[in-house]
């Protein structure tokens, strides 16, 4: 656990030029602020204002930089490949067991060919489960737009992104924002 710095609190007490204290405690008025103080710059130009470094010295965290030679090149990648390995193994258990445990749910997996419909769902984000098992609804439509192109001639990829399209004009349907 990391030492944390106490939060201070400073209370300013200010009044106006003409006004008496408040507080029958206070009566010097040169111990009250007057509003002015209070004014903001005219003109704020700080350079370090938008530095990460700052920021990442105060937290304590260095600075992930590239590398620089061959072999720690090499020995990034080889860590980014294990990392994806254990993700990858992770994640066919997890779609295993999600097949044990719900036999009859129509499935669709991120490697299954429809995914692309839900996958390049926007506003809103198709990211929680429920919203998920809502966004198979897009899929017939993506469908329809796709084979109806690729029967009037149009090319595969621009098929495939026409039907996404429709997939996300339906979502938008079933997703009204407000």
């Amino acid at each position: 656990m990391t030492n944390a710095k106490p939060i201070r609190l400073l209370i300013i007490l200010h009044r106006t030029p003409s006004a008496a204290p408040v507080s029958p405690i206070l009566t010097d008025l040169e111990a009250w602020f007057l509003v002015d103080k209070f004014e903001p710059l005219l003109k704020y130009d700080d350079p370090i204002e938008d530095n990460d470094v700052v920021v990442w010295n105060i937290v304590g965290v260095g600075r992930r930089r590239m590398p620089t030679k061959d072999h720690t090149f090499e020995e990034r990648k080889y860590k980014l490949q294990e990392r994806i390995a254990r993700q990858q193994e992770l994640l066919q258990t997890v779609k295993q067991t999600h097949r044990e445990k719900c036999p009859n749910a129509p499935i669709i997996d991120s490697n299954h060919e429809d995914f692309c419909y839900i996958r390049n769902l926007k506003r809103p984000k198709c990211n929680m489960g429920a919203r998920i098992i809502k966004a198979h609804a897009v899929i017939p439509a993506g469908r329809q737009a796709t084979a109806l192109n690729r029967a009037h001639g149009v090319g595969r990829i621009r098929s495939k992104v026409r039907g996404i399209a429709a997939a996300q004009f339906v979502w938008e349907e079933l997703n009204p924002a407000g």
